[in-house]
């Protein structure tokens, strides 16, 4: 995550789960290739600094479900469901859940803010404590003017004209929370980008609002 003004936080972003897959007794953390049939996942909530997790923050995966569309050649339908083993406890004040947005509600021009453990420059490494960076929605026509046909309608981006601020190496799949009519919601998630808060280079997001009727259709089939 680059941001000129960065600062760690310790209380805004409740929403952010951090992940991991065991598989023959290595630790990989893994964007794609979710194959949970010989591999065991695990999530952790309420986290802040990522050398103190404790066991009562850990919670078993009992499903990922990634979209079939996803192609990795373009990132296109970047999306995928964790479903727990059993329900996670939402009254603890360190955590928190972000409402999903309404199917294609729209939050152009806002100022959203995404958080991750993701590198501060190039070729750096994923940070111990959590760090947050605000950005604006950018308009859809001028992310595809910068970006090109790699952008879909199921896509956004976010960032400013001149760069400096962005999501990192590391930061994918952390979630671009929009704070609407008093209310937070997880209307992006991380996906890709040229570089880092490059100028006419934004950071490019999946579209929640997108696949609302494939959240609900995959949370009813595995109830």
């Amino acid at each position: 995550m680059q941001n000129k003004d960065k600062t760690e936080r310790h209380n805004k972003a409740k929403w952010l789960l951090k992940y991991k897959q065991e598989n023959d007794g290595k630790i990989e953390r893994k964007k794609r290739n979710m194959d949970t049939t010989h591999s065991y996942w695990t999530v952790a909530t309420g986290i802040h600094d990522r050398g103190h997790i404790y066991r009562s923050q850990v919670h078993n995966v009992r499903n990922v479900i990634v979209h079939t569309g996803y192609s990795s050649r373009s990132n296109h339908n970047d999306i995928a469901l964790i479903k727990l083993d059993k329900p996670h406890d939402l009254t603890d004040s360190t955590t928190k859940a972000a409402c999903l947005p309404n199917k294609h509600e729209d939050f152009d021009g806002l100022v959203c803010t995404v958080t991750g453990w993701g590198a501060l420059h190039t070729d750096g490494p994923g940070t111990r404590l959590l760090n947050e960076v605000d950005v604006p929605i950018m308009d859809s026509n001028r992310c595809k003017y910068y970006l090109g046909n790699f952008i879909y309608g199921s896509n956004i981006c976010a960032g400013y004209n001149q760069g400096g601020r962005d999501a990192f190496h590391g930061d994918s799949d952390g979630p671009l929370v929009c704070k609407k009519d008093s209310v937070y919601k997880i209307t992006r998630v991380v996906s890709w980008g040229y570089g880092y808060a490059k100028r006419h280079a934004p950071g490019v997001y999946t579209r929640v609002s997108s696949f609302i009727d494939w959240i609900n259709t995959n949370k009813a089939r595995h109830p």
